[in-house]
């Protein structure tokens, strides 16, 4: 009991340092290659160029809308007003003329960039009138030339679409061409990670072919053909190079909807893994969210919608550190059917998409929105996800051919063993019948010692024949039940060892067709003798219960010794019950209880009993 104690401590001091250290990166600015020129009072002092570096303008920019005075305003701000304005900063320059590149990611508005009162560029079409404007977020370059001395920079923004408005990303002035060189190396990054992914998902949909756990490679794939096409759309670079003419609207929408499919396909995709049947529930509560939020932001207007998709995140991050917890809870116990790389893997993949999410989260909130990280941690999830599914698949493949071999050595130890029994005990009992039958037809009489000799050998090969027949097949459909066969063994596990063992089976109905039967037989029968071969038990429960939809079942014993690890590698009984259970469409599992006391548990799909 003290080391389950102490290993729930070391567990939750894993959590909370890992909860720590995700929450002050998500805090934490991403380092930029630019460099920070801060506005007073509308006035910024341009230095000069000492190398290939970019500038962010950022600081009080002066701010006119219409019906109010002229005022400063913070940039990068929040401001939670639809409307219009211009906003003006003065850029003093001591060089020569030189060309710059202005460059901001557009957050759904349209403005028209002017530099001393000469139009420069645009995005969408700007106007006051809401019905006349456009909004769009396509990211672009304009070129401009600053001249030496004072230039009055202006951005006129109009937005009636997008529920945070005016010009709240970073500004970014930079010695041309590096804002054009920087905007193609973003576009060829985002546009290699959709392909990246694209495969991703193609590997996973090959595997499912494959696999014995189709659905979750099955679920795995959509999610990733689904955040392929969020994260262009999420960095908006990339799907503009794609679709220079895709409509602002549609396009967030498209971005909101992918990500709330992801998430949920995810998520479903291992749920099964979860160690509890309440956790399994809120993982399926947690999906059919996923795709009610998805319903929702198919009709209702995008400002409602926006806050509801802000709001997912936390809730995304919470999920997943909770997914942590439960991975660093079971990490022992899933080395059973797994590898260490895998489990480490795991559980790394989910710390990067939970800080992603937090880290996007704050900067939304705190108008940082200069880095997002998201594509990025998606990215490296969907990697690391795919190396652990296809390690899972490699080491699954094993174990089976393992377990198949297995059961065919198993056989053919079975067919020597008939053979042995059969001669040494039955083959004897009938040959010493026939020497006496022959004595009794030569002696021509008829002597009752030799008759009851004859009876009583008679019986004592039928007795045999009856343990060998048993030994081979326990359940004979007609005469021997799965309940009753179950309690047979736990009987013999009494008088034969001395071993205190409970068996307990609850259902309306216990009859099941041969394939079933026969299988949750030997998995019983297999737990129960790896519990003798491999532990010193006092006692062995064995359960089986059955509902409507799934056949529970679950084998453990005490004779666990503190200090034996459990790991993939524990021999070829554990193959050959998942094998078993997973042929039959079933899940299997193999964990402590606590210190001492190992227990095997399996869930299966409801079957009809054949006819």
């Amino acid at each position: 009991m003290s080391e389950v104690k102490g290993s729930m401590v070391g567990t939750a001091g894993w959590f909370a340092l890992i909860l720590l250290v995700v929450s002050l990166t998500a805090l934490a600015p991403i380092p930029s290659n630019s460099q920070a020129l801060t506005a007073e009072h509308g006035i910024i002092t341009v230095p000069q160029l000492d190398g290939n570096r970019r500038f962010s303008l950022e600081g009080d920019w002066l701010l006119k809308q219409p019906g109010e005075e002229e005022h400063l305003q913070k940039v990068p701000s929040v401001a939670w007003k639809q409307g219009s304005g211009t906003y003006s900063l003065t850029l003093l320059w001591e060089g020569g003329p030189t060309q710059f590149e202005f460059f901001t990611n557009n957050v759904g508005t349209s403005y028209e960039l002017w530099l001393n009162e000469s139009l420069v560029g645009s995005s969408g079409r700007y106007s006051p009138v809401a019905e006349q404007s456009r909004p769009s977020a396509k990211p672009l370059i304009h070129e401009f030339v600053l001249l030496p001395g004072s230039n009055v920079l202006q951005v006129k923004i109009s937005n009636f679409v997008h529920p945070r408005a005016g010009l709240w990303e970073k500004v970014y002035i930079a010695p041309k061409p590096l804002a054009t060189y920087s905007y193609q190396r973003r576009a060829a990054v985002d546009l290699f990670m959709f392909g990246q992914l694209f495969l991703f998902a193609l590997l996973q949909l090959s595997l499912a072919i494959f696999s014995t756990k189709k659905s979750s490679h099955v679920w795995f794939a959509l999610g990733t053909l689904l955040v392929a096409l969020g994260n262009i759309m999420r960095n908006n670079i990339a799907i503009y190079t794609l679709l220079p003419n895709l409509d602002y609207l549609l396009f967030k929408r498209a971005q909101i909807i992918t990500y709330y499919l992801a998430s949920g396909f995810f998520v479903y995709a291992f749920h099964k893994r979860f160690p509890s049947t309440t956790v399994i529930l809120l993982a399926r509560i947690f999906f059919w969210g996923c795709i009610t939020m998805t319903v929702v932001s198919l009709f209702l207007p995008y400002e409602v919608i926006y806050p509801l998709a802000i709001g997912f995140f936390p809730i995304m991050f919470l999920f997943l550190m909770y997914r942590v917890w439960v991975q660093l809870g079971t990490y022992r116990s899933s080395l059973l059917h797994r590898s260490k790389v895998s489990a480490i893997l795991q559980i790394i993949a989910d710390i990067l998409l939970a800080y992603g999410m937090s880290h996007d989260f704050v900067g939304i909130l705190l108008a940082r929105y200069d880095v997002q990280m998201i594509p990025y941690m998606t990215y490296l999830y969907v990697s690391l996800y795919t190396v652990v599914l296809a390690k899972d698949y490699i080491l699954a493949d094993k174990q089976t051919e393992e377990a198949k071999n297995q059961i065919i050595l198993t056989a053919a130890h079975q067919k020597q063993q008939l053979a042995n029994d059969l001669h040494d005990g039955v083959g004897q009992l009938l040959h010493a019948l026939d020497f006496m039958t022959e004595g009794l037809l030569k002696a021509n009489q008829v002597d009752v010692k030799i008759l009851q000799s004859i009876r009583s050998t008679s019986k004592e090969a039928t007795k045999h024949l009856r343990h060998v027949i048993d030994d081979l097949n326990p359940i004979r459909f007609g005469s021997t039940s799965l309940e009753s066969a179950l309690h047979t063994m736990a009987d013999h596990m009494k008088t034969s060892y001395g071993i205190e063992t409970l068996c307990s089976t609850k259902g309306e109905s216990l009859n099941f067709d041969v394939l079933l039967t026969q299988n949750l037989y030997y998995v019983y029968s297999e737990a129960v003798k790896n519990a003798l071969s491999h532990a010193k038990p006092t006692y062995v429960s064995m359960v089986l219960k059955v509902t409507d939809v799934a056949v529970l079942g679950s084998i453990e014993n005490d004779g666990v010794d503190v200090a034996t690890s459990i790991t993939i590698n524990q021999g070829h009984g554990v193959s050959i019950m998942r094998y078993r259970i997973e042929l039959l469409g079933g899940i299997f599992d193999v964990a402590r209880k606590n210190s001492h006391t190992l227990i095997v548990k399996f869930q299966i799909p409801r079957r009809k009993r054949d006819d």
